[in-house]
């Protein structure tokens, strides 16, 4: 009888002290989390702080020792590896019922996360892998209806989300790449147009972080404006883009003034043509890719003039 008490309160203790520690793990980790300086357009620092949010509620609200610290190590984990996963259904408990639904969930998020494109919006990467691993977590403890609804609302919105500003993105882009490629040079860099057309563009690039005209990019626009006839009847509109490398606010800036560089070189040349401005910071490039990512060909002025007549 008293073995039996003794490895009863044995047991206790060891569960408890087990408990204990687990505790004071996720607490660690989450003081630790709570010393980053979380960027607001750093896919890593909203991914990370999402899990981080997701381990405080786990720990506070849910008194859920095991998940808090497992989520606070994982937002922890991609601010040093700079790696984003989401959870395999597979090693979590799922009910039957939601089996094939995790599984099919899990194989369409990472379809999308496979794609550059899908990181150009960090925010909504965010919600949807913190909120897809969220549900995993609600359906394996399966009792919590709301919270499985809501979580299973966050991911289900992002993705819809990201798919809608994919799609309208590409074809913004498509549509741009089509004037761009019907206006292109020749190759003998004569001639930039088609006799008959009435829209016509070319392309200026620049060098990283900068505005300033190269003698090379110089060159192209005399020619470019060597085939124009100088009247005021002929708007030019001048759109400015940049890479990913940077912060969208900082881009923004930076093709605005590639745009200008171009309008204040069209002046100086003599040109009295009406002169549109319009700066997209790096919201269309001609290359997708992922974000901060210095791409050349991304770092550019669209130059288009409408109604315009060869010499």
């Amino acid at each position: 009888m008293k073995n039996s008490i003794v490895n009863k309160i044995i047991n206790f203790l060891l569960i408890s002290t087990f408990l204990l520690l687990i505790n004071s793990c996720a607490y660690f980790r989450l003081k630790e989390l709570d010393k980053h300086n979380f960027a607001q357009d750093n896919i890593y620092d909203l991914v990370s702080k999402e899990y981080k949010e997701f381990a405080y509620s786990e720990l506070y609200e849910m008194h859920d020792e095991l998940d808090a610290n497992y989520f606070a190590f994982k937002a922890n984990n991609i601010l040093k590896t700079k790696i984003i996963r989401i959870e395999n259904p597979k090693n979590w408990k799922i009910p039957d019922n939601y089996e094939n639904e995790a599984i099919e969930e899990y194989k369409k998020i990472n379809s999308l996360l496979k794609e550059e494109l899908t990181f150009q919006y960090p925010k909504l990467v965010a919600k949807l892998v913190s909120g897809y691993d969220c549900w995993l977590e609600q359906i394996e403890e399966n009792w919590q209806t709301k919270d499985i609804e809501d979580c299973k609302n966050k991911f289900t919105n992002a993705y819809k989300k990201i798919l809608d500003s994919k799609k309208s993105k590409q074809s913004i882009s498509k549509k741009q790449k089509s004037e761009i490629n019907s206006n292109s040079v020749s190759e003998n860099n004569k001639s930039y147009f088609n006799k008959g057309d009435k829209t016509k563009s070319v392309l200026v690039f620049f060098n990283y972080d900068s505005h300033k005209l190269s003698i090379t990019e110089k060159d192209k626009l005399d020619n470019y404006i060597s085939t124009l006839i100088k009247t005021d009847s002929n708007p030019i509109t001048i759109h400015g883009h940049t890479d990913t490398k940077g912060s969208k606010k900082y881009n923004l800036i930076l093709s605005e003034q590639r745009a200008l560089s171009v309008s204040k070189y069209f002046r100086k040349k003599g040109l009295n043509n009406k002169l549109i401005i319009k700066s997209y910071g790096e919201d269309y490039p001609l290359i997708m890719t992922g974000d901060n990512v210095a791409e050349e060909k991304n770092r550019r002025v669209e130059i288009i003039i409408n109604n315009y007549q060869e010499k």
